[in-house]
């Protein structure tokens, strides 16, 4: 033991004396400690160009021209927000200002053609309607505009056109259109006068009817029952029934506690809640609709970014989804039963910015770790010290693991000290309002509170987890090949391209090569797969669906690494040193 002592200890003085490795580590510190002041400073940069001064831009604009009626309608939506006392911080401007500037421009634009006689190629040149488009022939630059799908309507399902017209458009139509965007407006001027609770209850919960959807389902269970050949659109109902009870019961715990929350707060939510009801909309229709989808596309179905060959893989994907949304509906309602702090990326939330650091700070470590991994062992063969260390009668073994523990030491050493100093920029720059706050997470059908200091440091660890295993096969290529150059750019290459290449092959590891599962090849995006069930709901191509998970991940890394470690212990200790 204490020879392996005296080993590390020579193995750590030496890398403190090599200037090259003084530099790199400084250089680590420099970019740790200035990311985050940078961020800061860019993101002041963004907030002072920050959206357009329409009244500016209007008044720039020649008098008369269709250009200046452009600007002044956008400058009406702002100037109505103003009124209200609503800026980027509240849910209403979050929510309804595109919408309502759109619609301002629109209704102007319709104006100009209906009611002032202006040409519409002029006005359609500056003002943008959904749904008008310009109808080129051949290469000319002029056409006639036609109208092919209309997406207004008078609130109650009703549209002007049906998608499947190609007409004209002329002031008649206009006309007709005008109508309807008027209608729009004052629906939308209503919708921003609601309350939040009322906005969550009209938006999300009425638009259930769980007792209809119960009736539904029991419906097709009965006719499961008498006819087996139904038992597609008996999951469908089954899937829709279940995710709406756990979806009705966890929104209305939300709505009981949602006016409560700051502004900032819900605009967290409305932007979650947006996402979860287009992705609930998509996952309602396929599922209701799945019988059909794969007899017309051959027995097989595209759901989120991934194709499913038969109809039990489709429904397995479905429910992971709905799940993942009654879950993170859940870790909102505890949040704010809790009164914990809602876990979403937010401008003001310290914990946010640091986590990003972190992973920033992870991935320079990681690099110069894999340096270190690269030439550690074949940096001695081309400088011709290995046959200094082995003629001195010591086992090689314990040559290896000092270079080894060597390693390891400065990796961890460095990830800690940056991490601190990163820790300590953050806490001077934003303070340290929500750093000790817990951190939700939802296990085994309950929402469990997790220490920030436990969820940073497992948050990290399965981050790097990937760059670690590599830095183990940069081990063992030094010294299989005692070239660093060698070991450093194949080393390097795969922490560069190994998670696209990851993803590229999901599906191919999920249907046509298994076998891949039992690679690291499908695992080098683990963050991917981290237990933060908003983070989850939100991606499209979700390792989830593939059946990639985080405890398989981990698993392979780690007997990966153990190989490649183990290797290289066995073939140093075979290797010959020649004088």
């Amino acid at each position: 033991m204490n020879g392996i002592l005296r080993l590390l200890k020579n193995e750590l003085i030496k890398i403190y004396h090599q200037t090259s490795w003084r530099v790199m580590t400084v250089i680590v510190l420099v970019i740790v400690t200035g990311y985050p002041i940078l961020v800061d400073l860019l993101n002041d940069i963004n907030r002072s160009f920050a959206g357009f001064d329409y009244e500016k831009l209007a008044e720039s604009a020649p008098e008369g021209s269709i250009e200046k009626e452009n600007y002044l309608s956008s400058a009406a939506a702002d100037a109505y927000f103003n009124e209200k006392g609503m800026d980027v911080d509240n849910w209403q401007y979050i929510r309804y200002y595109h919408e309502y500037r759109d619609t301002l421009c629109t209704e102007r634009a319709l104006r100009l053609i209906a009611e002032e006689g202006r040409d519409i190629n002029e006005v359609l040149d500056v003002f943008f309607i959904n749904g008008v488009h310009k109808k080129y022939s051949g290469i000319s630059d002029t056409g006639k505009f036609e109208y092919d799908i209309q997406v207004f309507d008078d609130n109650s399902g009703e549209l002007i056109f049906t998608d499947d017209e190609t007409v004209e458009f002329t002031i008649g139509y206009a006309e007709q259109l005008l109508k309807e965007i008027v209608k729009l407006r004052t629906y939308i001027e209503e919708q921003i006068d609601t309350s939040f609770s009322e906005y969550i209850r009209n938006t999300y919960i009425n638009r259930f009817d769980l007792d209809q959807i119960t009736a539904d389902y029991e419906t097709a269970k009965a006719v499961y029952e008498k006819d087996k050949s139904t038992l597609k659109a008996y999951q469908a109902a089954e899937l829709k029934a279940e995710a709406c009870k756990r979806i009705i019961t966890a929104l209305n715990k939300l709505n009981e506690y949602s006016d409560t929350l700051s502004h900032e707060q819900q605009c967290t939510v409305i932007s979650t809640l947006a996402d979860i009801s287009y992705y609930l909309e998509n996952t309602e229709m396929l599922a209701a609709d799945s019988e059909g989808v794969f007899a017309l596309n051959g027995n097989n179905c595209y759901f989120f970014g991934v194709t499913y060959n038969n109809y039990d893989e489709y429904v397995e994907a479905v429910k992971i989804k709905q799940d993942l949304y009654y879950r993170s509906v859940e870790t909102i309602a505890y949040s704010l039963e809790n009164n914990k702090f809602i876990d979403f990326y937010t401008k003001n939330s310290v914990r946010s910015h640091f986590r990003e650091a972190l992973k920033i700070n992870m991935a320079i470590v990681m690099f110069f770790g894999i340096f270190l991994a690269s030439v550690i062992v074949s940096g001695e063969y081309s400088s011709g010290a290995i046959r200094l260390l082995v003629i001195r009668p010591r086992a090689k073994w314990k040559i290896l693991l000092s270079k080894l523990l060597c390693m390891m030491i400065y990796v961890l050493g460095i990830t800690a000290v940056t991490s601190a100093l990163s820790l300590f920029v953050h806490i001077i720059l934003y303070g340290q309002s929500d750093l000790n706050v817990p951190y939700l997470i939802m296990h085994n059908g309950s929402v469990s509170e997790v220490p920030p200091i436990i969820y940073y440091i497992y948050d990290q660890a399965v981050s790097i987890l990937p760059s670690l295993m590599i830095m183990c096969a940069a081990f063992l290529l030094s010294v299989i090949s005692k070239k660093s150059v060698f070991a450093l750019a194949i080393s390097l290459l795969a922490n560069v391209f190994a998670g696209s290449v990851s993803r590229l092959l999901y599906n191919t590891a999920r249907t046509a090569a298994r076998w891949l599962k039992l690679t690291p090849i499908p695992y080098f995006n683990l963050n991917d797969c981290f237990p933060n069930v908003i983070f989850q709901l939100k991606r499209y191509n979700d390792p989830l669906l593939y059946g990639i998970n985080l405890d398989q991940g981990i698993t392979v890394m780690c007997i990966y690494s153990a190989v490649f470690i183990a290797a290289a212990f066995v073939i140093f200790c075979r290797q010959q040193i020649k004088n």
